[in-house]
């Protein structure tokens, strides 16, 4: 007869685990929450071809709306054997100032299902007037015997939240520094016992 029995937390776990916690919510859970959920939905507009390339995109901003970021969304469905990656290449303009520009990849595992719709966090800009700011959009090559895309769409996000590093970076060093406290003071580790 065999069985677990976890022995009672010190006050060294119970102080480990909450600088485990604390650095996960203040660090990594911080700068996802800036960086994908933050802010309020400004506009959003489907990614329409036009003469081998997409037509290009016109958005009306204003600094209240500063910083604003920039997502592109997409489905993607499978086709036959290994589906390759479509790859997009967007940029935010002021004229010909580029405020935001990154590219981005869709892109289905072997694991994935057969269809997958996700999205993709372009960066933030900061927008110092107000006018109309034009989102250029490059790339979508597809091979199509394996896959394919649809409702492909650029998103921009109203006063969305940057992340203040420093606090990143504290959050993951009290994070691992409660994780290897807690390695060494061998309180994290529930103590297994057997019996006849």
């Amino acid at each position: 007869m065999s069985g677990t029995q976890p022995r009672k937390l010190g006050l060294m776990s119970w102080i480990t685990g909450l600088m485990f916690l604390g650095g996960l919510a203040a660090g990594p859970g911080y700068w996802i929450y800036c960086a994908g959920f933050s802010g309020k939905l400004a506009s959003e507009h489907i990614v329409v071809a036009q003469g081998g390339g997409f037509r290009p995109i016109e958005i009306d901003l204003d600094p209240s709306m500063s910083p604003v970021r920039v997502e592109i969304s997409g489905t993607l469905r499978k086709r036959s054997g290994r589906a390759k990656p479509v790859g997009y290449h967007v940029a935010l303009l002021d004229g010909r100032t580029v405020l935001l520009e990154k590219s981005a990849n869709f892109e289905l595992g072997e694991k994935d299902r057969d269809s997958v719709a996700s999205s993709i966090v372009l960066g933030t800009a900061t927008v110092l007037e107000a006018a109309k700011y034009a989102v250029r959009v490059r790339g979508g090559n597809v091979d199509r015997d394996t896959v394919a895309i649809s409702d492909v769409r650029i998103s921009v996000w109203r006063n969305a939240r940057e992340a203040n590093m420093k606090i990143v970076w504290w959050g993951i060093g009290v994070m691992l520094a409660g994780l290897l406290i807690g390695i060494a003071t061998g309180d994290t580790v529930p103590v297994q016992r057997s019996s006849d």
